[in-house]
């Protein structure tokens, strides 16, 4: 019988704690606005369409090795832009900047007002050849199929990049004239680092001493839910990037009479350690804030998890964890993108490398992914690099 009672009351307690947090969840959702301004007037440009489809005809690809790049393409790209957009390049001033970068500046009414500068970069990474068969539609020739454009590049950043000229072309034929200065800034080498694109013209920039008020990068998607409405996200944050070379050593010997442990099996370790132990999640304010603007898209357990974080943090974060997306959001990335070992196929070699790509999570620092790496991998940097 006493058991029993245990049992009813422990129950009772449960279906409690239950009810009250359905009854937080449901006073959270009406509490929490969600952003949902439905533009009536949609239309179809289909001049824009079938110029995003010419734009990524042009092969414009940068190499870390700048030496293999084709440089014809940039130019031939530019020419494109000149003859299809050429009010753009009439009433705007035009900077070129270390080459291949362009500086475009359209000037204002009010000469006092700051200006604001928009940016996006024409480069895309190269295409393997072997890898060719797997393309729905050529990389490089932008097709128009499905309601889509298809290419190398459209999403990063070539959609961005248009897009910026349609509107700038839209508003000269409405003779429209900004209060103030806008600047737009294209790169040609984002993809490897933009160490000779955007880094250029930031010097160029400051050497005139000209700041902004207000300056947008690419970033962010329009995304269709379920129910057919669209969502357009807006990056206010963005993650830093840690690039770091771990090394091992060990003694170098013929493939034919292995030791036991060697540089490639104890880097094997380093790498599964560092995998399954992944940086500490966090919900930052602006994360926080991302989801609950979100809030309609989430099911009802995340939905619950978040009008109850305070209690229910670490599940969560659990949760958020275990989608790609959303986890990339809570927390500082480790991904693994190059192994370095023998040259040969019968050697095993003295020394193995494999290259992390960090993504930083706002409030973290490069210092916290070393003490991380060390931590976990207790190895060492062969050459550390910070972007």
């Amino acid at each position: 019988m006493k058991k029993k009672l245990i049992i009813v009351a422990f129950l009772f307690i449960f279906l409690c704690f239950i009810t009250f947090l359905i009854y937080r969840t449901l006073i959270f959702v009406q509490k929490t606005p969600v952003s949902n301004i439905e533009n009536k007037t949609t239309t179809s440009n289909v001049s824009a369409v079938e110029n995003l489809s010419n734009a990524l005809k042009h092969k414009v690809v940068t190499n870390k090795d700048i030496t293999k790049n084709d440089y014809s393409n940039h130019d031939k790209f530019w020419i494109f832009l000149k003859e299809t957009y050429p009010d753009v390049f009439n009433a705007l001033k035009i900077e070129k900047i270390h080459n291949y970068n362009y500086l475009l500046k359209w000037e204002g009414k009010d000469r006092n007002l700051l200006p604001i500068m928009l940016t996006a970069h024409y480069d895309t990474v190269d295409v393997e050849e072997k890898t060719l068969k797997k393309w729905k539609y050529a990389p490089f020739q932008g097709e128009i199929a499905q309601d889509k454009v298809w290419g190398r590049g459209a999403l990063d950043d070539r959609a961005s990049f248009i897009a910026i000229f349609e509107a700038i072309n839209n508003l000269i034929k409405n003779n429209y004239t900004p209060q103030r200065d806008i600047y737009f800034a294209f790169g040609h080498d984002e993809e490897t680092g933009g160490f000779n694109g955007a880094v250029k013209i930031a010097e160029f920039l400051k050497e005139k001493n000209i700041k902004f008020d207000l300056i947008l990068d690419e970033g962010g998607r329009v995304a269709k839910k379920k129910n057919g409405k669209q969502t357009a996200y807006v990056g206010i944050s963005e993650k830093g990037r840690y690039l770091a070379n771990i090394t091992v050593e060990n003694k170098a010997i013929h493939a034919s009479r292995p030791y036991k442990e060697s540089s490639i099996t104890q880097l094997a370790k380093v790498i599964k350690v560092l995998n399954k132990n992944q940086m500490r999640a966090k919900i930052t304010p602006q994360t926080k804030e991302y989801l609950e603007k979100t809030l309609d898209e989430r099911d009802l357990i995340t939905k619950i998890l978040l009008a109850n974080q305070d209690i229910l943090k670490p599940l969560l974060i659990a949760k958020l964890s275990k989608n790609n997306l959303d986890n990339t959001i809570i927390r500082t990335t480790t991904a693994f993108t190059m192994l370095q070992g023998a040259n040969s196929a019968n050697a095993i070699p003295e020394i193995a490398q494999v290259t992390v790509d960090f993504r930083i999570l706002p409030t973290q620092t490069p210092d916290d992914v070393k003490k991380h790496i060390k931590k976990e991998g207790k190895y060492y940097y062969e050459k550390e690099n910070l972007c």
